[in-house]
């Protein structure tokens, strides 16, 4: 009889392990997708005016009659709509946080969940203290899946806490 339930318990223990190597695929795939998501607004909506420019130097040969100005009054709109210096200020703001890890020469190394959370915390205060809006919905979208990225970072240092703590009793 013991050795029916010991194998019984062991299929389902495996069966069970190999769902949640499953899941941490599912869960891993979701994340890297959405932080590419998040690059890829981030890139869009941050360009710099260089980048988004209709200038285009003129050679020593061109035809004078042709010269225009560089750029028209749609450039200059269209410049207008970079988040380039509102992304610069949330990184800054990111970085002096630093929320999972710290990168003080004497402080070097990863913070316990209670820091993660305060300094989580705190990166967001600072951002809507300092009142920050980006102009393009496409970074408020971006900035809304940054801060969703780092509490599910958060959380799972939580949990990967509460199992080790639960290993240990």
């Amino acid at each position: 009889m013991t050795l029916i339930a010991n194998a019984t318990f062991h299929q389902l223990l495996l069966t069970a392990l190999e769902s949640l190597s499953s899941h941490r695929l599912v869960i891993q795939s979701i994340f890297l997708t959405t932080l590419e998501y998040l690059a890829k607004n981030i890139s869009l909506s941050a360009r710099p005016m260089s980048s988004i420019s209709s200038f285009h130097p003129l050679s020593a040969s061109s035809d004078p009659n042709s010269l225009r100005l560089p750029f028209s009054p749609k450039a200059v709109f269209k410049w207008s709509k970079s988040d380039l210096y509102f992304w610069r200020e949330i990184f800054q703001i990111y970085i002096e946080s630093s929320p999972f890890e710290s990168i003080n020469e004497s402080t070097r190394g990863e913070r316990t969940f209670q820091e993660s959370e305060a300094r989580l915390r705190q990166f967001a205060e600072r951002i809507t203290k300092r009142g920050l809006a980006p102009k393009l919905k496409q970074s408020r979208h971006a900035l809304e899946t940054m801060l969703q990225l780092n509490i599910f970072i958060l959380y799972l240092k939580k949990v990967s806490i509460s199992r080790c703590y639960q290993a240990r009793t």
